[in-house]
C-alpha cells in the first residue's frame, strides 16, 4: 500500500542484502546462476521515491551493495509536492507519517475536514491506493481543513506545522553523492499525479549536487504508462552501464537554467 512505501525505504536495501545472501550461504541447493556484482536500486512513483532513499541510506546501512546506478519511473520524489498536486494522496501520506513520526508531528484533525474523520484510520489501512482516486474529492479543499489548505498552498508550513514541515523535508530525496552511481529519470509529459515541472525541480535538485544525472520526457504519457514506456529505455541504460560505458550526464545540456 501507498503508505507503507512511504515509510519503508529500507526495504530496498533489506531485500538486495538479502538477495545476495541467499546465495552466499548456499540456500538455493541445485541452483547454479548467482547474481552479478552489480545493484541497480529501481522504482515506479513512490517507489521511486523509496530507491532513491534507499541510495541516500547505502553508505550508513548496506557499503557493501555494489550499487552501480539508480532508475526513476514516474518519481515522486518530494512529498509535500505530492500533497499539493494529488490531494486525494493525502490520507495515505498522513497516516503514514502518523504512524512513523507520532501526532506530535501531525494529527489528522489538523489537516481533514470534519466530515473525513471518523472513518480516516480503516480508509487510509484498507484502500488502495487507486480507490482513493474515486473516493476522495479532486478539489483539496473538500478535503483539507481551511488552515491546513492556506499553509500549504501558500508556502506556510513550516510556519504553521513546523514539526510536519521538518518531516518532509527530510524525505525530499536525492542527497546522496556519488559520482560513480549514475541515476536516470523517465518521466510522461501528461503526468498530473507528478507533474513535469515537480520533476525538473528533482532533477535540477539532483544536478545540483553534482550526480550523473540522464532524463527522459516521453510525450503524451501519463504517470501510469511511464514504465511501460520506458522500459527499453531502462534495460539499455543498464546494459551500458554492465558494458562499462558510464552515462554522459545530461545536466549542463538541459538544466544549467534550473539549477537552484
Amino acid at each position: 500500500r501507498q503508505s507503507e512505501l512511504l515509510t519503508r525505504p529500507g526495504e530496498c536495501r533489506r531485500a538486495t542484502r538479502a538477495a545476495y545472501e541467499l546465495f552466499n550461504q548456499n540456500l538455493l541447493p541445485g541452483v547454479a546462476a548467482r547474481p552479478a556484482q552489480a545493484v541497480f536500486l529501481g522504482g515506479y512513483s513512490q517507489g521511486g521515491h523509496g530507491a532513491f532513499a534507499a541510495l541516500d541510506a547505502a553508505p550508513g546501512y548496506a557499503p557493501e551493495l555494489p550499487i552501480k546506478g539508480v532508475i526513476g519511473h514516474a518519481t515522486a520524489p518530494n512529498v509535500e509536492a505530492l500533497l499539493r498536486e494529488r490531494s486525494q494522496l493525502a490520507p495515505y501520506i498522513v497516516y503514514a507519517y502518523l504512524n512513523y513520526y507520532g501526532s506530535e508531528v501531525i494529527k489528522p484533525e489538523d489537516v481533514f475536514l470534519p466530515d473525513w474523520l471518523p472513518t480516516f484510520y480503516a480508509d487510509a489501512a484498507t484502500k488502495c491506493v487507486d480507490e482513493a482516486y474515486d473516493y476522495y474529492p479532486v478539489d483539496p479543499k473538500l478535503l483539507f481543513r481551511p488552515e491546513f489548505f492556506e499553509a500549504l498552498y501558500f508556502d506556510r508550513l513550516a510556519e504553521t506545522f513546523p514539526a510536519f514541515k521538518q518531516a518532509l523535508d527530510r524525505n525530499y530525496v536525492g542527497n546522496y553523492f556519488d559520482a560513480n552511481v549514475p541515476v536516470v529519470l523517465f518521466h510522461g509529459e501528461a503526468d498530473i499525479v507528478v507533474t513535469p515541472a515537480t520533476h525538473d525541480h528533482f532533477v535540477a535538485r539532483l544536478c545540483n549536487l553534482g550526480k550523473n544525472v540522464s532524463y527522459k520526457l516521453y510525450p503524451d504519457t501519463t504517470h501510469f504508462q511511464t514504465r511501460q514506456a520506458s522500459f527499453v529505455d531502462s534495460v539499455n541504460w543498464m546494459r551500458n552501464i554492465m558494458a562499462g560505458q558510464l552515462p554522459q550526464s545530461q545536466c549542463a545540456t538541459f538544466f544549467t537554467s534550473k539549477l537552484e
